[in-house]
């Protein structure tokens, strides 16, 4: 739980004056947002569709919905300072961490439903019988496997939110109810990395109560993306013609999307198959191992499907995590792998890194080169990156690499902070390099002027005056 500070509690309070009509033009509008639901949980006034946010009536411009969304401001330093401390190493692929390893449930009810390992199902109800946590805020489903958001009170409404949906979910919806509802004082949440970062701003802020409504934990799950609804009713319904209710459990595995049926039947379909109902916002999201969780778990990793690799990241995380086995809730290996880790959230941090020729073309005539613009381009695309990082990203040598890095450094495109690379905003960068071009290119032009037009047109004038009109001696000099 983080520490109450005033210092802690500035989630830009001078927003005042923003409302929904920003919120839908910066995020929604260029296909950023997440559906988490959160603001529609927050503000009366908006509800949620299986697209987007949709407003309802007058908006106040209270900047709830704003402040408060997932994709907008969110002040790292101090969610890395007061949940990341001592006995917390940072790594660059999968995050801060406390321990990697992998587990399983101990309940063999729980392990023939799971999804994976049932980890997550037994961490919850451990935590829900020690009286760490009144209620968890989790994703069910229908029977045709639309999403729904529960607020969990019981080890069987946990059971019944068990496996993995694959469509895009509100799963925030619910937070208002929990608390105006249920008067539930400690929430855990399970979602999507994209998710968690407006859970932690629940935390630094929480805008509804004092008392109640806290998150006590968050379980993070591994993501390499989300689906639209259309995956469920284009895809599966129509393409495969499919009954939604014979579908038993959906899985991703070694490149294909696994539907087991009712009946036991298994299809294998590739994976490459589905990407085109990939959720848009999902493109922006680099972070495969919810890496501000507090405990991240997924199956990469783990030494068969039946077992769970998990990322123990905070010392919340630990200690609910240790009660969990000291409880005989869960049983755990040190065999874990952890390249297999590594390698899936390379692939996602890196994936869709390209930039435009048009936009090298363009930057080329402010005389930046082309590694530059790669690396500032991989940068804006990465948020942030470690030397390490940017090398693999980049494929050069160090030398090249860092020569580079300096450089843009000294031009203002680029710092650096706590051995981490950061791209300056663009339009800041760039209104400044064009006026610099401009200035340049006037200076320049009556360079031309003084030192090239007005001597040739006087060597002109002395050598054709008597071929000329009177016209041509109007402007001499």
């Amino acid at each position: 739980m983080l520490k109450k500070t005033e210092k802690n509690y500035d989630l830009n309070s001078d927003l005042l004056g923003i409302g929904f009509q920003t919120l839908k033009e910066s995020i929604v509008n260029e296909n950023n947002c997440v559906l988490c639901g959160l603001c529609a949980s927050l503000c009366p006034r908006i509800e949620m569709n299986e697209v987007s946010p949709l407003l309802l009536e007058y908006d106040p411009e209270c900047s709830m919905c704003f402040r408060y969304c997932t994709r907008t401001h969110f002040p790292m330093d101090i969610v890395e300072k007061e949940i990341f401390n001592e006995g917390t190493k940072k790594d660059i692929l999968i995050g801060y961490h406390r321990a990697l390893l992998t587990g399983k449930s101990t309940d063999e009810q729980i392990n023939d439903q799971a999804q994976n390992g049932g980890m997550v199902s037994s961490l919850l109800i451990n935590a829900l019988e020690k009286g760490f946590i009144d209620g968890a805020l989790l994703t069910a489903r229908e029977p045709d496997w639309k999403p729904k958001p529960i607020i969990a009170r019981t080890s069987e409404e946990i059971l019944s939110a068990m496996g993995s949906k694959y469509t895009m979910a509100p799963s925030l919806l619910t937070y208002r109810e929990a608390i105006d509802k249920y008067h539930l004082k400690n929430l855990a949440f399970v979602g999507m990395p994209c998710q968690i970062r407006a859970v932690r701003k629940l935390q630094l802020y929480p805008p509804l109560s004092e008392s109640f409504g806290q998150i006590s934990l968050i379980i993070g799950l591994y993501c390499s993306a989300n689906f639209s609804d259309d995956l469920r009713h284009e895809y599966i319904k129509k393409n495969l013609n499919l009954s939604l209710n014979d579908i038993k459990k959906m899985d991703i595995s070694k490149g294909k999307f696994i539907l087991t049926k009712e009946d036991g039947v298994i299809l294998k379909i590739p994976l490459k198959e589905i990407l085109p109902y990939k959720w848009p916002g999902c493109e922006t999201c680099k972070d495969y191992t919810a890496e501000l969780a507090d405990i991240s778990i997924g199956s990469v990793g783990a030494q068969s499907d039946d077992w769970n690799s998990i990322i123990i990241r905070t010392k919340r995380g630990e200690e609910m995590f240790n009660d969990a086995i000291k409880s005989k809730k869960i049983m755990t290996s040190p065999e874990v792998q952890k390249s297999q880790i590594e390698k899936a959230s390379l692939r996602k941090k890196l994936e869709k890194i390209k930039i435009n020729g048009e936009i090298i073309k363009a930057l080329n005539y402010l005389n930046v080169s082309d590694i530059q613009i790669r690396i500032y381009g991989n940068l804006v695309s990465l948020s942030e990156s470690p030397l390490e990082l940017l090398k693999k990203a980049l494929d050069i040598n160090d030398d090249t690499l860092l020569e580079n890095l300096n450089s843009l450094m000294k031009r203002g495109w680029i710092y650096k902070n706590n051995g981490y690379y950061y791209p300056n905003n663009p339009k800041v960068v760039l209104e400044k390099e064009i006026r610099a071009y401009q200035e340049e290119f006037k200076r320049q032009i009556e360079e031309v002027r003084q030192k090239a037009l007005i001597p040739l047109k006087k060597m002109f004038l002395r050598n054709n005056a008597e071929r000329l009109e009177l016209n041509d001696f109007i402007d001499y000099p």
